[in-house]
């Protein structure tokens, strides 16, 4: 078990969830508000097995003071397919599942040991609708899809997107970022966010190390560099991806030395490491990434939640979809299965990524939703100097970054999701037992 029980009461609210970005983005909004609306109610969370799953999101989950019980894969299988309890997991007659993320089939298995109504929160699938009595939708596009794919007009109801819900900087407005992070008012802020799992930032970071370096010598003024570190990386990935280099893609290593920790206000301590390269230095803080986003005159990406972050922060963003590795990529199902064939399943997967890839129009939530380039993304196989150059172009255009801020605004609409999700909760709150 991942966790311990603080409340014992009738009512358990069962949450799924599966990898970084849901964890982050859907699940901290969603049980907060929860916590505020059920003070005494019983939340317990399941991590089901998932591909894209980073390893540490039960150690992330285990941390917020609004959960009471935390389960793993191991867990959750043993449970839902045979039965057998995890230690301390005493559901009560009354509760709910809602899924947060993963396949539906896992939340829908629990709803079935449980004897529990289900509802589902995701952006645009529906199945198993004999199971899920709603499936609640960020925006009308997701409702479409999920319409589209065979599902009942109304177990379906848009509700707003959870990511906006996530954002919660320790300070209020740029100025304040900008004092806090020591980064002054010279210059310009280039925010780093080179990704949740290991893999991700083992390839990325030395990455985008090398982007700012081009950048720090193609513009007049300073630039100060910002590293946003997920919560599921540890100070040992941390110094392993400054350190070495992915095969198939370009960077530069960096020595990393870590500092005192700052007060974060109500996320707790901060972590604070210094990244230095032959050319540049950033500093990277892990428990601070909204203040890093709102600091930032541009932020560099991968694509996923933060996305959707940034967007409703108004922040201008280049978005790094690379694809020098496909066969490293993590796939699900039959394709993943395939990819690791020895001899010729890499060279089967990488058709597999490339193919699925050339029908992907955008990668980022906002472009996603606009159905537009909005902000600038970068697909295919990618070099720092690819990085550099859009980035380098906004730097040097003040009325640029602020159309694009607005308009990424306009976008993703108004935060209030969480606190609707939560109301769907409380109401389908039952038992069939």
């Amino acid at each position: 078990m991942c966790g311990t029980t603080r409340r014992q009461v009738g009512l358990d609210i069962i949450l799924t969830t599966n990898s970084p970005g849901e964890v982050a983005a859907w699940l901290t909004p969603t049980v907060r508000a929860l916590r505020h609306r059920a003070p005494q109610a019983r939340i317990s969370v399941f991590v089901p097995p998932c591909t894209f799953a980073g390893g540490a999101e039960c150690r992330v989950i285990r941390r917020m003071p609004w959960v009471d019980q935390v389960y793993g894969p191991a867990e959750f299988v043993r449970y839902a397919l045979f039965g057998i309890k995890p230690a301390g997991f005493a559901p009560g007659p009354t509760g709910v599942v809602c899924f947060l993320g993963g396949d539906l089939l896992y939340a829908a298995w629990l709803a079935k040991r449980l004897r529990y109504p289900a509802i589902a929160y995701n952006e645009g699938r529906v199945r198993l609708q004999n199971v899920y009595r709603k499936f609640l939708m960020p925006d009308a596009q997701a409702r479409q899809r999920a319409l589209a794919a065979g599902g009942k007009a109304e177990q379906i109801e848009v509700i707003g997107d959870l990511m906006l819900d996530a954002i919660r900087p320790t300070v209020a407005d740029r100025v304040s970022a900008k004092a806090m992070l020591g980064v002054g008012d010279r210059g310009y802020v280039v925010s780093l966010f080179p990704g949740s799992r290991p893999y991700e930032l083992q390839a990325m970071l030395p990455f985008m190390l090398r982007a700012a370096e081009l950048i720090a010598c193609s513009v007049e003024q300073p630039v100060h560099f910002l590293i946003s570190l997920a919560p599921f990386v540890d100070h040992e990935a941390l110094v392993q991806a400054a350190g070495s280099i992915t095969p198939g893609f370009e960077g530069v290593t960096a020595t990393v030395e870590q500092d005192a920790p700052l007060s974060g206000g109500h996320t707790g301590s901060v972590g604070v490491w210094r990244l230095c390269t032959a050319k540049v230095r950033a500093t990277a803080y892990q428990g601070l990434q909204y203040d890093i986003m709102q600091a930032g005159d541009v932020a560099v990406t991968i694509p996923g939640s933060n996305t959707a972050e940034m967007a409703g922060l108004g922040v201008p963003m280049v978005v790094v979809f690379p694809l020098n590795k496909p066969e490293a990529l993590p796939l699900e199902g039959l394709p993943g299965v395939i990819g690791r064939i020895p001899g010729i399943g890499p060279a089967l997967k990488k058709q597999v990524v490339a193919k699925a890839a050339a029908k992907i129009k955008y990668v980022a939530w906002p472009n996603r939703k606009a159905n537009q380039m909005l902000t600038p993304e970068i697909k295919g196989y990618v070099r720092p100097e690819d990085v550099a150059i859009p980035v380098v172009e906004l730097l040097r255009r003040d009325e640029k970054r602020e159309a694009i801020g607005a308009k990424l605004r306009a976008v993703m609409g108004a935060p209030g999701a969480a606190g609707r999700l939560a109301e769907h909760i409380l109401t389908h709150v039952g038992s069939t037992r």
